[in-house]
This record gives C-alpha cells, sequence and structure tokens, in this order.
C-alpha cells in the first residue's frame, strides 16, 4: 500500500471518529447559567423603555411596552403550508407560534422559532384587540377599529416557503390629522445556556439565540452575554432579528428603514431569558380620511444560502462564511447535493470530505514529492555546510545551485500545505452553520 493512500485512508478514518465523537457520545451537561447584569456599551443612550422584569411563578409583569412576555389572551388563528406552521394571535395580531416541520430537536419535536411569551413580530400602534375578517389556509387578515382609526393586519404565506408576508394599514377616521411614530417589535426567549465543553474547545451551544440586525450595509450580532438591560442606537437599520447556530428569524421592512432601535432584555429566575429589539421609523402623518401602509417580510427558518440570498441581500451574511464566501459557497451547494442524494448529512458531510481530499490530492503529492527531494539530498546539504561553514555567501550560492541541479524548490513542501488551509477553513464554516 502507498504512503499516499495510507494518508487518504488515515483521514478518512480520523473524520469517522469525530464524526461519531459528536454524534454518539453526549457531551457532559452544561454548568448551571450564572445571571449577572450588564453595563450597556459607553457613548450609547440608555432607556428604561421596553425592559420589564418577571419573577418565576407569580404570572405577573411590569410592563412598558407592547413586547412583554406576557401570554396573548386573544383567538388563536393557524396558517400552514409543507414547511411552517405558523399561530398568530388576535390579542395584538402577534406571531405566537412559529414551527419548522421539517426539523427537530434532538429527535424530539418539531423545531420553535417563537413561543407565546415572546410575541414575535408587534406593531406599535393602533388597537390591540383584533378580529378575523378574512381568513384561509395560508392568509389572514385581522381588523380593529378604535379611537377614531381603524387597523388592519394582512398575513399572507407562501408555499413551498419559510417566508410570511405582513401588511400592516391604518386609517385615520377622525377630523384632525393623526401623528404617530410607526415600530415594530421583535421578540425571542431563550434559555442563557453556558458553552459546552467540545474535544478541544468550548463550543456556543446550537439553540442559543442572540439578536441581529442590518445597520447600513452591515451585520451587527449582539452576543447574548452582552446584550444590554436596555439601549437605544441611532443610524438606518433595514432589518432586525434573531439567530441560533442553524436558524434565523427575521423582520423586513419593504421599502423603508427604520432611523433608532432599542434593544434590551431581561432575565427570569431559572435562567430564561427574553430579549426585544423595537425599529423605529420616521413619524407618520395621516390626514383625516387617509391610510398609512407599510409591508413587512418575516423570515423564520434554516440558514440556507439559497434561501436567504433571493430575499433581500445581505441576509446570507448570517451564515459567517465571511472571506471564505468564494470557496465556501460551492461547498455548501455540493453538501447539499449529497444531502438529497443519501438524505443522511453524516454520509453528506464525509463524502463532502473525500471530495476534498481527492481534489487537494495533486497538491498534497507535489508536497510531498519536495519534502521526499529534500530528504535524498540532506547528506549533500551536511556536506556543503562542512566545507563552506565559515563564508555565508559561497554556502547560499553552492545551496542555490544544489537546489536548482536537482529541480527542488524548497518552499515546494510547506507552501502546498499553506494553500489547503483557506479551504479547510472554508469546510470548517459550511460544516459548523448547515443543516
Amino acid at each position: 500500500m502507498s504512503s499516499g493512500l495510507r494518508s487518504f485512508l488515515a483521514i478518512v478514518l480520523s473524520m469517522g471518529v469525530l464524526i461519531l465523537w459528536y454524534t454518539v457520545i453526549a457531551p457532559p451537561p452544561a454548568p448551571t447559567p450564572q445571571v449577572s447584569s450588564k453595563t450597556p456599551t459607553e457613548g450609547t443612550k440608555t432607556t428604561d423603555h421596553g425592559l420589564r422584569t418577571l419573577r418565576q411563578g407569580s404570572g405577573q409583569a411590569t410592563d412598558y411596552g407592547p413586547a412583554a412576555g406576557r401570554v396573548p389572551q386573544g383567538e388563536e388563528v393557524v396558517l400552514e403550508n409543507d414547511l411552517v406552521r405558523i399561530a398568530l394571535n388576535t390579542d395584538g395580531g402577534v406571531i405566537t407560534g412559529w414551527t419548522l416541520k421539517e426539523y427537530t430537536r434532538n429527535g424530539e419535536g418539531m423545531v420553535s422559532l417563537a413561543e407565546a411569551g415572546g410575541r414575535v413580530v408587534e406593531m406599535d400602534q393602533g388597537p390591540v384587540q383584533f378580529s378575523v375578517k378574512t381568513k384561509s389556509k395560508t392568509s389572514v387578515e385581522l381588523a380593529a377599529r378604535d379611537k377614531g382609526q381603524s387597523v388592519s393586519k394582512r398575513f399572507y404565506l407562501k408555499e413551498g416557503s419559510y417566508q410570511l408576508e405582513m401588511e400592516i394599514e391604518v386609517k385615520n377616521l377622525a377630523a384632525k390629522t393623526l401623528s404617530f411614530n410607526p415600530a415594530i417589535w421583535w421578540g425571542k426567549q431563550a434559555v442563557e445556556e453556558s458553552p459546552q465543553r467540545g474535544i478541544l474547545f468550548f463550543k456556543t451551544p446550537p439553540d442559543r439565540w442572540h439578536p441581529i440586525y442590518f445597520q447600513e450595509g452591515g451585520l451587527k450580532e449582539v452576543l447574548w452575554e452582552r446584550v444590554p438591560a436596555a439601549q437605544t442606537l441611532g443610524g438606518r437599520f433595514d432589518w432586525i432579528g434573531a439567530q441560533s447556530r442553524y436558524f434565523l428569524g427575521t423582520v423586513i421592512p419593504v421599502g423603508a428603514q427604520g432611523n433608532t432601535l432599542e434593544t434590551g432584555k431581561y432575565l427570569q429566575e431559572g435562567g430564561e431569558a427574553f430579549f426585544f429589539q423595537k425599529l423605529i421609523f420616521q413619524t407618520a402623518q395621516v390626514l383625516p380620511g387617509e391610510r398609512w401602509a407599510q409591508k413587512f417580510l418575516i423570515y423564520g427558518g434554516p440558514k440556507d444560502y439559497k434561501r436567504l440570498k433571493v430575499i433581500i441581500p445581505g441576509l446570507e451574511k448570517t451564515l459567517g462564511l465571511g472571506w471564505t464566501t468564494l470557496v465556501a459557497v460551492p461547498m455548501l451547494y455540493l453538501l447539499k447535493f449529497f444531502y438529497q442524494l443519501i438524505h443522511n448529512y453524516g454520509v453528506a458531510i464525509i463524502l463532502l470530505t473525500i471530495l476534498v481530499k481527492i481534489l487537494l490530492n495533486p497538491i498534497n503529492r507535489k508536497s510531498l514529492a519536495s519534502m521526499k527531494g529534500m530528504q535524498a539530498i540532506q547528506p549533500r546539504l551536511k556536506e556543503l555546510r562542512q566545507k563552506y561553514g565559515e563564508d555565508k555567501q559561497k554556502l547560499n550560492q553552492e545551496t542555490m545551485q544544489l537546489f536548482k541541479n536537482n529541480k527542488i524548490n524548497p518552499m515546494g513542501g510547506c507552501l502546498p500545505m499553506l494553500l489547503q488551509i483557506p479551504i479547510y477553513i472554508a469546510l470548517y464554516k459550511v460544516l459548523w452553520s448547515s443543516v
């Protein structure tokens, strides 16, 4: 058996051991989370607006805004397609459930991106008690009328998609101009888990969620440990949302940008946490008898590069591919291709790893040949050092001539190996967030 084949088999077996370790051997339980208070970042304006506290078992919350962690008490309305089941509530017209049908959490039930206490996607304007005006399996219109204004919310769920369209319309029924600052809320409940110990290092739990937003062309992430109690940011904001390692939830205003973002969190006794974001838009002035309307795209699903790319530019950055994107994206498509063939991610990962190794084999062979050549001329190099040890210039000249005569590149052994590093980093990033 050749040395190249032995090396190849060794790599395949090593990958098998790593996959077996992570899939079969359970990691040790995470330490009990410690609840600590964080000081807001210097240079930002802090406010108590939106911050609330909830004691376990009390059922009472101090509520400073519509995104409080209480469970809505209205009628539940369900929209459903082949990929997701979305629960709405007429109390505020909020999303209280978002279940992914094709994904399970540790094989014990479908993945949920929203909970009743999270009140995902809530408009900070108008009456909160809605009634169902029209309803189908994939669409619903909620309507309410109060205090000289009428408010309607229309939801439409696309078939074969994780994307929900929402349109909010406010009509001024009074005799004077209606003025308000439209604002959209995003809330998410999560467990403040501690990092888990991996084979060589600590890793972030895959179910840990943290807020994200897209500001002035760049993706901003706020790790859970750094989410302030309450904070206000200014600028141009394209969308807000939350993500875990594998899944993403976002609210995207169509044709509009927010100019203020309020964000914060509260902690419950026992470790459960709730973080929120409030995106505030430019002041709306609605004349008597006129209407104000705004559309939103809401995505809740896996971090699928192909799906995210077509929704809005920049959303695919949530995969965290960074500078490896050029190499990582083809690998991502290959991984999906293998999965569609065999419907097993473990085997798909092994096949992708083998394919990458095969493609890099010519570089590895060249590197190995160069190292063998260097090994073969070591006796001659030793003689030159003994002969010209005192004359460094002559030693360098004779050494370079020796390399030239034997057609050996002294960098030929390590340079090809260095060229492979970005490829393996890209492979790691692809495997890290793929589902």
